[in-house]
């Protein structure tokens, strides 16, 4: 059954990169991501080339500074073995799948999960809607959840062996959650408990929270010191977002249906998944190691909520929905799980009825439950941006090579096919006002402006563009205009 067990995961982890692949995703952070590693292999530097955070539009180069450097540091290795850029986010956020199939098989594994819970889980992880949701976008979340789901395996060893190896691979992989996304240093929370539990001294406990968050140190150091600012646009304490106070339980609920049921389920997933606590204050629980597991859990989602929370009520931090809850999600399910062990061990004891009732439970919310996209895709097809074959075109042509930097509406995509200053102007309203586009127009070495068809931006500056001395170019790209200057 073990062998049967990993091929399903590797089947899950399938389903789920074809998923990916079919939906190949990018946003503004995935541009910054995947531009800053190409540029760390071709020009040795991490910089990216979208005017964010700055706003300026002067045409130079941006310091890559508002994200920790792990992502485009372990992407650029993938640059090794080609050089176009969507063959390596295609490639990287794969490997970041099969990762996190992997660390969680390894999990359920360690914590003796019967084989019936074990594909449960895995069709949660295949079938949850902010899973499917970051695996289709090149984002740090995915890679995030290995890193910290591999600290966690390496606490729960701790708990069972005092092993000198186990605490300097944890401290590893915390180190390196902290590398992908700065409050990965949470993730040094999964260890207080074996810190008790061996009696460590507090002097050890604060080398191994130092060393966990020695990269963020040593990153806001270099910005600091390089540049003369930690971050330009995370800055905490600038604004309070009311608006996220109940935003992500509200979003909660919204997975779970919106609706008076999914407070049902709400309730449900909450009683089963503190219960062990009740259990364990009536002297019940009679594998003390499982609670001790769920303790670690427990602690792991109330500090990791709790750090993102108040970052993001203090700061411009985004918003707390699938993308940045889906690590806290993984964890709840981990504890979801290990409260479902606990109940049953101690039901089976009393009436084996009892047992097989709660074992229905995660199966039934899988079945009956919106959060789970019961959906399968078997085959395979690849969109790429519209921009990559526009930027094909541009560069064939060689219609833009003599200027210094070029101006678009909100989009952060072409930049990692452009390979110049990309000025964004991000208020559509602003391509109708002559004096503003004069300005930045007249900025460097005969910009160009790529603007996306029969779009406001489109219709605002070609209405203007004859005046300000642009012409438009011969493309045969149907979605984008690109303007040029009258003696380019």
């Amino acid at each position: 059954m073990k062998y049967i067990i990993a091929i399903l995961f590797a089947i899950g982890s399938f389903i789920s990169i074809v998923h990916w692949l079919n939906h190949f995703s990018l946003s503004p952070d995935s541009t910054n991501y995947i531009t800053a590693s190409e540029n760390l292999v071709k020009h040795g530097s991490l910089f990216v080339y979208s005017n964010w955070p700055s706003k300026s539009f002067e045409p130079k180069i941006e310091p890559y500074t508002e994200y920790m450097p792990g992502l485009p540091l372990f992407a650029s290795a993938f640059f090794l073995f080609t050089d176009n850029p969507d063959t390596v986010m295609l490639m990287m956020n794969s490997v970041c799948i099969v990762l996190v199939y992997l660390i969680v098989l390894m999990i359920l594994y360690e914590l003796k999960l019967n084989d019936y819970l074990k594909i449960i889980f895995l069709l949660f992880l295949i079938f949850f809607e902010p899973f499917r949701f970051i695996f289709s976008h090149f984002w740090t979340e995915t890679f995030f959840i290995f890193w910290s789901l591999l600290s966690f395996y390496f606490a729960v060893k701790l708990l069972k062996e005092d092993n000198k190896k186990y605490w300097i691979l944890g401290c590893i992989a915390v180190s390196l959650s902290a590398f992908i996304k700065m409050y990965g240093v949470f993730n040094c929370t999964f260890f207080l408990i074996p810190f008790v539990l061996h009696r460590k001294s507090f002097a050890k406990l604060a080398l191994f929270v130092f060393t966990s968050g020695v990269f963020v140190v040593i990153w806001y150091l270099r910005n600091e010191i390089i540049y003369g600012y930690f971050t330009s646009s995370h800055k905490i304490f600038q604004q309070f977002n009311s608006s996220n106070i109940l935003r992500p339980f509200k979003w909660t609920l919204f997975l779970l249906g919106n609706n008076k049921l999914a407070n049902v389920w709400a309730i449900l997933l909450l009683v089963v998944g503190l219960s062990p606590t009740w259990f364990q204050y009536r002297k019940k629980i009679t594998n003390n190691i499982d609670f001790k597991i769920w303790q670690v859990v427990f602690i792991g989602i109330i500090i990791n909520f709790s750090g993102i929370y108040f970052l993001s009520l203090v700061s411009s931090f985004d918003y707390l929905e699938s993308r940045l809850l889906a690590p806290v999600y993984i964890l709840c399910f981990l504890l979801f799980f290990i409260s479902l062990k606990i109940l049953t061990d101690f039901a089976f004891a009393k009436k084996p009825i009892v047992k097989y009732c709660i074992l229905a439970l995660p199966l039934i919310l899988f079945i009956a439950n919106s959060a789970f996209v019961k959906e399968i895709e078997t085959n395979i097809n690849i969109h790429y941006a519209w921009e990559h074959d526009l930027w094909n075109e541009i560069n064939q042509k060689g219609i833009v090579k003599n200027s210094s930097h070029y101006i678009t509406e909100f989009n952060y995509i072409h930049q990692i096919y452009g390979n110049k200053p990309h000025r964004i102007i991000p208020d559509n309203s602003m391509f109708l006002n002559i004096g503003f586009m004069n300005k930045i127009t007249n900025k460097g070495k005969a910009p160009f402006v790529v603007l996306r068809n029969n779009e406001l931006p489109y219709f605002y500056f070609d209405k203007i563009h004859n005046i300000l001395g642009y012409k438009k170019a011969e493309l045969e790209n149907k979605h984008f205009t690109v303007y040029v200057k009258n003696n380019n």
